[in-house]
This record gives structure tokens, C-alpha cells and sequence, in this order.
């Protein structure tokens, strides 16, 4: 009897403590994936999903919002077209100075998380994430320089930089670039650094991809942007590290 009991004990008390495993944490439950926040979510971007994306032989000519706001990235010209991959990434090449534009602005505060890898080959050579055409150059990018790479975002009177952590070539990083004046920030993936980037307004029209010479290139699998307050953080996060597996 004694035996009987104390295992039914164990059954009990190990049942308990799987159902507290799968409520407790989300990333232990087979039922239950983290959502996207939809709270000051400005628009929305993924790779993975083809009926997002209108392609000819995979050249992407539109990129569209999946938030509803009908914020699409567009572009006409046959030779500036990104290529999609078939699966989940689009690349920019900056031998053709590929890119896509929106006739949007973004007013602080806004917030930006950019799922990407850059390929950059040679120093004074950067991958452009995200910038504006205004006179005021709101900038999302990676820079080389002495064959290192360093994040930066830039608006109309600062720049912040990570210099503690210098993304790889080829690698999938979780970029975020936050615009709010003096208490701007960016990170990759979870190194961080504060700072201020002045008050400029993302001007129309805003743009992704990579602008320069050089055979270096930008692949993006999603792109996603908040305005006008802070975005939950931790829910971003737990959704990328799910849909990606980027932490």
C-alpha cells in the first residue's frame, strides 16, 4: 500500500508540474504561440508569406502591409527590384542599388524592429535597412568600416552606434532602431545602448533596402514598426524568437 501510494503521489505531483510548465511558459506549450502586439502597430512585414508579395520570376515589385493599414513597400523600376527567395527572405543587391518606397512619414515617437543579415564585402560600404528622403535623413544601418561591421540609426542632429556587438555577414540579427529624441535606442538582438538622435520626422517618402556600389547585399524575412508609444518589447521579442528563432 505504501508503495501504491507514494507512486500515485509521483504521477500526481509530476501531472501538476507539466501543467505548470505549459502555463507558466509559452515557449513549452504545443497549444499556444506568442502574437503578434497590435497596440501603436504602424504596419508589417513577412517574407514567408507569398501572398504578401507580388513577384515575376521572384523580382518583388510590391511588399504589402499585413496589418491592415495598407502601408505596402512599392517599386516600378525592373532594375531596382529586390529578389525573393521563394521561402522567407527578401535581398536587396547594392551593385543595382535595389530598393522599395512607401509616400508615408513616421513622426516620433516610432519604433522599428527589422529581422535582416547584411553581406557587406568592402570598408566605407554600408546595408540600409530603413531612411527617408527628407532633408532631415532619418537612417536604419549597418556601416563597415576596418572590416567591422556596426549598427547605427541616425536622425537630424545625433547618431547612435552599437559598438559592443558587430553583426556578422550572412547571419540574422534582430535589429531595432527606436526614435525618441534624447532617449532614443537601438539594439541587436538583445545588446543595447541609449542615447539621442534629435526629433526629426521620417519625411515621405521612406524607403528599405540597400543604396550603394559595392556586390554587398541585404536579405530581410520581416519588418516591423510601431508609432506613437512604446511598443511592448518583451512580446515582440517572444513573437520573432518563435516565427524566426532570432533572440
Amino acid at each position: 500500500m505504501r508503495k501504491l501510494f507514494f507512486s500515485m503521489c509521483c504521477v500526481s505531483f509530476f501531472n501538476l508540474h507539466a501543467q505548470r510548465i505549459i502555463v507558466n511558459g509559452w515557449k513549452y506549450s504545443a497549444t499556444a504561440s506568442p502574437t503578434l502586439p497590435a497596440t501603436n502597430l504602424w504596419a508589417y512585414y513577412e517574407a514567408d508569406d507569398a501572398s504578401s508579395i507580388t513577384q515575376s520570376s521572384n523580382n518583388v515589385s510590391q511588399w504589402n502591409d499585413k496589418s491592415g493599414n495598407g502601408r505596402n513597400w512599392l517599386q516600378s523600376n525592373a532594375t531596382l527590384k529586390p529578389v525573393w527567395n521563394g521561402t522567407n527572405a527578401i535581398t536587396f543587391q547594392g551593385s543595382s542599388g535595389q530598393a522599395m518606397y512607401q509616400s508615408a512619414s513616421l513622426s516620433q515617437p516610432y519604433t522599428i524592429y527589422i529581422v535582416a543579415a547584411v553581406n557587406i564585402i568592402a570598408n566605407s560600404d554600408g546595408a540600409i535597412m530603413f531612411y527617408d528622403n527628407g532633408a532631415t535623413n532619418s537612417f536604419m544601418d549597418v556601416e563597415r568600416a576596418s572590416s567591422t561591421n556596426t549598427f547605427k540609426i541616425y536622425a537630424n542632429t545625433g547618431t547612435l552606434s552599437l559598438a559592443s556587438l558587430h553583426p556578422v555577414n550572412s547571419t540574422y540579427y534582430l535589429f531595432k532602431g527606436s526614435w525618441n529624441g534624447s532617449s532614443s535606442s537601438l539594439s541587436v538582438n538583445t545588446s543595447s545602448v541609449i542615447g539621442s538622435v534629435g526629433t526629426a520626422t521620417a519625411s515621405s517618402p521612406i524607403g528599405i533596402g540597400y543604396i550603394g556600389t559595392n556586390t554587398s547585399s541585404l536579405s530581410i524575412k520581416g519588418i516591423y514598426i510601431y508609432q506613437g508609444g512604446t511598443p511592448n518589447d518583451a512580446a515582440v521579442r517572444a513573437y520573432t524568437t518563435n516565427k524566426w528563432g532570432i533572440p
